[in-house]
């Protein structure tokens, strides 16, 4: 259990730093996309469509493979034996 709860804090750490992330290329993007001319622009909207298709596909495939660790890690966890305690009597 100690083990889940470490990685449970691993994986909010590294969310935290993605979302920084996020937000500083959404910062350099609206820059750049605000001294870009009107043509570079219509070519970015043409293949950001593709891009977005390819990294909802990415998306999903981790998404299902993270599930399917998860799914193990329970079942692993589950099959573990118990300790057996005693009821005071013998």
């Amino acid at each position: 259990m100690f083990a889940v709860r470490e990685e449970v804090e691993v994986l909010k750490e590294k969310i935290a730093e993605l979302m920084d992330r996020i937000n500083q290329l959404e910062l350099e993007n609206s820059i750049l996309k605000a001294h870009a001319s009107q043509e570079t622009l219509a070519q970015l909207s043409a293949t950001s469509t593709t891009s977005q298709q390819q990294a909802q596909a990415q998306a999903q495939a981790q998404q299902t493979q993270q599930s399917q660790q998860a799914q193990q890690a329970q079942q692993t966890s589950a099959a573990t034996p118990q300790p057996q305690h005693s009821n005071g009597s013998g």
